[in-house]
C-alpha cells in the first residue's frame, strides 16, 4: 500500500550514516496527507552512529511525483530534459547547513497532488554524501473554493428522514476505467479521498474499511471549523464497479455549554462533504471522480446516539441488530429502498481545515477481571483498571431481547453522567456490542438483561486515545518516584482524545487550558507533540471574541476559570517552540496573544492591578489546593492572576522578537517593569518576604514571574523552602496551577531537593497517598474525588526527566539539537542512587542513565553517569565535581577524549546563588555514546 553552528571542531571523516525517520509537517508518511500548506516542513534524523561528534555539514533533498524520480543526480543542464515537466517538483542540490528539521522547498508545490522525498546527508569535514535515505510521501489538500469552506462541486449531505441523533449510512457506486485500475495497480497513479464531518465518520471501500482510525475527526469548533480526513485508498478500488460507503455519528455536533452558553449553530447533523480524486504520476492536477451530492443513497443504520453529548451527561451508543443490512457498504448491494441523499448549507460558512494529527485508536486491550451477580438478569463486571475508551461484549438470547449496559467509575455506584449503551439483539440470537461513537471513563459495567452470566472471555475493553507514542522513559531507585511517573502517563493517555487533553473523560470531558498547562512540559518530553499542540493552538484562536477575550476552554466552550485558562494560548506554543524550534506555530498564534494581552490591559486599575472584569467564574487562581479554591472575588486570586499574566507579557514579548515585531516587543517589555511594580506595591511584605502571606503558590508565582527583584529572592526562596519542608512537613499545599509552576520553578533553578522532598511525602496531601489510597490515575482532589481520571495533578510529571535526569532543552538554542543535561546529583543526598530514562527530540533519543557507589563509611560517592546523543546534536553536561583531573570517560582520561571539552568549572549554582551539591564541572559534549566516571564528596542517603 502507497506510504505516502559552531558545534564541535572534533569528527572524522567518513560516509555519513543514512537519514531515516523522514517526517512532513512532523507526521510519517501514512499521516501527512492532505497538508494545508504548499510549503510544507521536511525533516529527519540521522541514524546512530558510532562515530562521536557527528555532525551533518550539508544535505541535498528531492521531491518528486513518483519514487522512481528520486535519487537521481539531475544536473543543470539536462533536469528538464530527463523528466515530464513537472515531475521533479524540487531538487535542492547540496545545501550548506546542519539544520534537518523545518527544511521547505522555496517554490510552492500544486495543490491536491501526491509527492515523495528523500534527503541525503553529508558529515560536516567530508564530501561523500551518505545513501539516499528511503523515500517519504505526503499529500496536499485538493484546493477549496476561495473562501476555504467547500470543494468545487462538494455538498454537505445527510439523512432527511433521521434524527440529530442518528448514525446514518451513506453510499454510493461508481466506476473506475480498467485503465485507471491498471495504473493504480501499477503504482502509477492513486485514489484519494478527503471526508470531512459535522460529527464522527467511518469510511469504508468495497467493504474494507479505509484505516484503522476511530472517532474520526478530531474534535474542533464546528461554528468555525470543519476538519477533513485524507484516505488513500487506493489498496481497495478496482476495475469496474466500486461501494464508496460513510457511515455517520453526530458525536461532539451535539455539543452544548452552559457557562458560557453555546452551541454550534447547526439546525442538521451529522452531515458530510467529501470529495474523492484520480491522482496520476505524471504529475498532472488529479482528476475528481466524484463528490457528495444527492447521488448517494442514505439510510438509518443499526445505531443512534443514547443521550446528551454535554457536561453531564455523554450518552453512549444503542444499537439495534435487527436493522443489520450486511454488505451495505459494497457494490452488489441492494439500496432501491434506500432515500437520496439531502444537501443542506450550513448556517454560516465553516472553514474545510485538514484533520493532520496523530489520529485516534484503539491502543490497547483491558480485560475483564471480574462478573458477579447484580440482580435479576444483571451483572457486574469489574475491568483490570480505569480506563478511557470502549467495552465490547459478546451476547446472547431471544429477537428483540434488550442488553443495557452502565459505566461507573467508582464502587457501588450503577452509572455516572449517563454513561449508557444498548443492545437489541437481531434475529441470529446473538451478537457482539463494541461502541463506535462514543466513549466512556470505565471501570465497572452493569449489564443488565442478560439470563446467564458472560464468560470473562466475552467481555474486552479497549484503550482509545490519541496514538501519539509513548517515547520517554524514566525508573529510579526509589519505587514510589517511579510509579508517580507511570501513573502520570496513564492518566495523561486517559485523558488525551481527539485532538486535546481534557479535564476528564466522563463528566465535562473539555479542553480547559488550566489543565493543559499541568500536562505540557510533560507531554513535551514523552510524546510526538508538534502536529497535536498545533492543531489545539488553532483551537484556541478560533473560539477568541472579537475583544480579545478567550474563554477557558478549546474547542468546546464551557466550565470556569481564568486567565491562567485562556493563557494557555501563549504558553503553550510558546513551551512548544522550544522543543521544535516552531516558529509556525509562534505565529499563527501570535495575534490572538496580543488580543488577549490587550484585554487584560483594558482591565486594570489605576494603580496598574488587573482585576475580575467577569463572574464568579471568570478570574479563578490557583484551584483545588489543600487548603481551598481560589475563588474569583478573592484577594488570592488578584495576586495570582496578575503574576501569571505579567509571565504571559514576557513570553509574548520574546514571541515578538523571535517573529520580527520589534515595535510590539518594545510595547510589551515596557509593561513588564511597571507591572511587576504594581504587584509588589500591592502585595508584597520586604520585611518579611510575603506576598500576602507565605504560602506556596503565593511565593512561587512572583518568583517565576519575575516580581521578585534580586535583592530580595534568597529571602523569597528561603520562605519557600521553609513552607514546603517545615510549614507542610515536605508536603504540597499547592492547586492545579501552584503545583505545576513551583514544580517548573524549582527544577529549572536546580532546586530538585524541594520537589523531590514533596514527591516522596506518602500521606496526605501527596502523590504518594493517592497511590497508598488505590488510585491508578490522579483524581480530581487531594482529598480524593469521584472523579477519579483528572487533569489537576499532571503538574509533577516533567520533573521526572527533566529535574532528575537534567534533560532540557537549551533557551538558547530552540528544537533540541543541543541540550542541557544537569542531573539532579544533588538526589544523592536523599538516597535516590540510580536513575535512568530518556527523551526523543526532534533529533533522536537523547537517553541518560546515573547512578553512585558509596565508599568504605558510606561518607563519598563515585558518581557514573552515561549518556547517549543522536547524531547532528550535543549537549551541555554537568558532572558534580571540580576535579577534573580525576574524570574518567571509558576509563580514560577525559581530558584526553576527543569529542569532550571542559567549559568550565563552576558552583553547583543558579544565577550567582550557591545551592546545596558539589561544584560542577561544565562539559560540551558531541553525539554519541559516553561513559563518565568523577568522585563527588556527597553525603549518601539510605533511600
Amino acid at each position: 500500500m502507497w506510504q505516502l553552528g559552531l558545534l564541535l571542531a572534533f569528527t572524522l571523516a567518513i560516509a555519513a550514516p543514512v537519514p531515516q525517520d523522514l517526517r512532513t509537517e512532523w507526521l510519517p508518511s501514512d499521516l501527512a496527507l492532505g497538508l494545508a500548506t504548499q510549503q510544507p516542513r521536511l525533516s529527519w534524523r540521522i541514524s546512530t552512529s558510532d562515530v562521536r561528534s557527528w555532525v551533518q555539514g550539508s544535505y541535498q533533498v528531492q521531491i518528486a511525483s513518483h519514487p522512481s524520480l528520486l535519487a537521481i543526480d539531475y544536473s543543470a543542464a539536462d533536469k528538464t530534459k530527463a523528466l515530464p515537466s513537472g515531475t521533479l517538483q524540487w531538487d535542492s542540490g547540496r545545501v550548506f547547513s546542519n539544520q534537518s528539521i523545518n527544511i521547505q522547498s522555496p517554490d510552492p508545490l500544486p495543490w491536491g497532488l501526491p509527492a515523495f522525498w528523500t534527503v541525503r546527508v553529508w558529515e560536516q569535514s567530508s564530501d561523500t554524501p551518505s545513501s539516499w535515505s528511503s523515500p517519504a510521501s505526503f499529500s496536499l489538500a485538493p484546493a477549496t473554493s476561495s473562501s476555504g469552506t467547500t470543494w468545487p462541486n462538494a455538498s454537505y449531505i445527510g439523512l432527511a428522514s433521521g434524527s440529530n441523533k442518528d448514525c446514518p449510512w451513506l453510499r454510493r457506486v461508481w466506476q473506475l476505467s480498467s485503465q485507471d485500475a491498471k495504473a493504480v495497480r501499477s503504482g502509477a497513479a492513486w485514489v484519494f479521498a478527503c471526508v470531512g464531518s459535522v460529527g464522527y465518520h467511518e469510511l469504508y471501500v468495497n467493504g474494507f474499511p479505509a484505516s484503522d482510525h476511530v472517532l474520526n475527526p478530531v474534535v474542533t469548533d464546528l461554528a468555525k471549523r470543519v476538519r477533513f480526513r485524507t484516505y488513500n485508498i487506493s489498496a481497495f478500488v478496482q476495475g469496474g464497479a466500486n461501494a464508496v460507503g460513510l457511515w455517520l455519528g453526530p458525536g461532539w455536533s451535539l455539543f452544548e455549554g452552559v457557562n458560557p452558553v453555546m452551541d454550534f449553530n447547526l439546525t442538521k447533523r451529522p452531515l458530510v462533504i467529501a470529495q474523492f480524486h484520480l491522482v496520476r504520476a505524471a504529475g498532472s492536477a488529479p482528476d475528481v471522480l466524484f463528490s457528495t451530492d444527492t447521488a448517494w443513497k442514505a439510510s438509518r443504520s443499526t445505531t443512534t446516539h443514547y443521550g446528551q453529548w454535554k457536561s453531564g451527561d455523554f450518552g453512549g451508543d444503542a444499537v439495534d441488530a435487527r436493522l443489520a443490512a450486511p454488505g451495505w457498504n459494497t457494490a452488489n448491494f441492494d439500496d432501491h429502498a434506500w432515500e437520496a441523499a439531502t444537501i443542506y448549507s450550513l448556517p454560516s460558512p465553516r472553514v474545510l481545515s485538514p484533520d493532520v494529527v496523530e489520529p485516534t485508536r484503539k491502543r490497547s486491550v483491558v480485560n475483564a477481571q471480574s462478573v458477579r451477580p447484580a440482580g435479576h438478569n444483571t451483572w457486574l463486571v469489574t475491568m483490570e483498571t480505569l480506563f478511557t475508551g470502549w467495552i465490547e461484549v459478546n451476547v446472547s438470547g431471544r429477537e428483540g431481547d434488550q442488553v443495557d449496559f452502565e459505566i461507573s467509575t467508582n464502587a457501588g455506584t450503577r452509572v455516572e453522567y449517563n454513561m449508557h449503551d444498548r443492545y437489541i439483539i437481531g434475529p441470529c440470537g446473538s451478537g457482539t456490542f463494541c461502541n463506535r461513537f462514543s466513549y466512556h471513563e470505565i471501570h465497572y459495567v452493569t449489564i443488565s438483561g442478560l439470563s446467564s452470566a458472560p464468560s470473562l472471555t466475552a467481555i474486552r475493553g479497549y484503550r482509545v486515545g490519541t496514538d501519539r507514542t509513548h517515547e520517554g522513559t524514566f525508573a529510579c531507585s526509589i519505587d514510589l518516584l517511579t510509579q508517580i511517573y507511570n501513573t502520570t502517563v496513564n492518566n495523561y493517555e486517559g485523558l488525551t482524545t481527539g485532538g486535546i487533553t481534557v479535564d476528564c473523560p466522563h463528566r465535562e470531558r473539555l479542553g480547559y487550558g488550566g489543565d493543559g498547562h499541568t500536562s505540557l512540559e510533560f507531554a513535551l518530553s514523552n510524546y510526538p507533540s508538534n502536529a497535536f499542540y498545533s492543531k489545539w493552538a488553532q483551537d484556541w484562536g478560533d473560539i477568541q471574541e472579537p475583544g480579545g477575550y478567550i474563554a477557558h476552554t478549546a474547542p468546546t466552550i464551557d466550565g470556569g476559570g481564568g486567565p491562567a485558562w485562556s493563557g494557555f494560548v501563549i504558553v503553550m506554543p510558546w513551551q512548544v517552540y522550544q522543543y521544535y524550534n516552531d516558529t509556525a506555530i509562534l505565529a499563527s498564534a501570535y495575534p490572538h496573544m496580543l488580543k488577549l494581552l490587550d484585554f487584560f490591559e483594558a482591565r486594570r486599575t489605576p494603580a496598574g492591578i488587573l482585576v475580575n472584569w467577569g463572574d464568579t467564574w471568570a478570574f479563578l487562581g490557583d484551584w483545588i489546593t489543600p487548603h481551598g479554591s481560589e475563588e474569583s472575588s478573592s484577594i488570592e486570586a488578584v495576586l495570582f492572576n496578575n503574576c501569571y499574566v505579567l509571565y504571559c507579557t514576557q513570553l509574548a514579548a520574546r514571541v515578538a522578537r523571535i517573529l520580527g515585531d520589534t515595535a510590539t516587543a518594545a510595547v510589551l517589555e515596557k509593561r513588564v517593569p511597571v507591572q511587576a511594580a504594581a504587584i509588589a506595591a500591592k502585595f508584597f511584605n520586604a520585611s518579611v518576604g510575603s506576598f500576602l502571606d507565605t504560602l506556596q503558590t503565593h511565593l512561587v508565582l512572583p518568583l517565576i514571574s519575575g516580581v521578585v527583584e534580586e535583592d530580595y529572592r534568597e529571602l523569597v526562596e528561603g520562605n519557600l523552602r521553609k513552607e514546603i519542608l517545615v510549614t507542610k512537613d515536605s508536603h504540597l499545599d499547592t492547586g492545579l496551577h501552584g503545583t505545576y509552576f513551583m514544580t517548573k520553578y524549582l527544577l529549572e533553578n536546580s532546586q530538585n531537593d524541594l520537589v523531590l522532598a514533596y514527591a516522596r511525602a506518602t500521606t496526605f496531601p501527596s502523590y504518594g497517598h493517592f497511590l497508598a489510597s488505590g488510585y491508578t490515575t490522579w483524581p480530581e482532589d487531594w482529598a480524593g474525588a469521584s472523579s477519579r481520571m483528572h487533569g489537576c495533578y499532571n503538574g509533577i510529571g516533567a520533573w521526572f526527566q527533566k529535574g532528575l535526569l537534567g534533560i532540557h532543552p537549551d533557551p538558547t538554542w530552540p528544537g533540541m539539537q543541543r541540550v542541557v543535561v544537569r542531573p539532579a546529583a544533588e538526589a544523592l543526598r536523599d538516597g535516590v542512587m540510580w536513575a535512568k530514562g530518556s527523551v526523543t527530540t526532534t533529533y533522536g533519543v537523547v537517553a541518560v542513565s546515573w547512578a553512585a557507589n558509596t565508599t568504605a563509611g558510606g561518607s563519598r560517592a563515585l558518581y557514573h553517569i552515561n549518556i547517549t546523543l543522536p547524531s547532528n546534536s550535543m549537549a551541555t553536561l554537568f558532572l558534580p565535581t571540580a576535579n577534573w583531573a580525576a574524570v574518567q570517560e571509558s576509563e580514560r582520561p577525559a581530558s584526553s577524549v576527543p569529542g569532550v571539552r571542559l567549559l568550565r568549572i563552576e558552583p553547583w549554582a543558579v544565577a550567582g546563588r550557591q545551592l546545596p551539591g558539589p561544584s560542577a564541572a561544565v562539559l560540551e559534549v558531541g553525539s554519541g555514546t559516553y561513559s563518565f566516571t568523577s568522585p563527588v564528596d556527597i553525603p549518601v542517603g539510605d533511600g
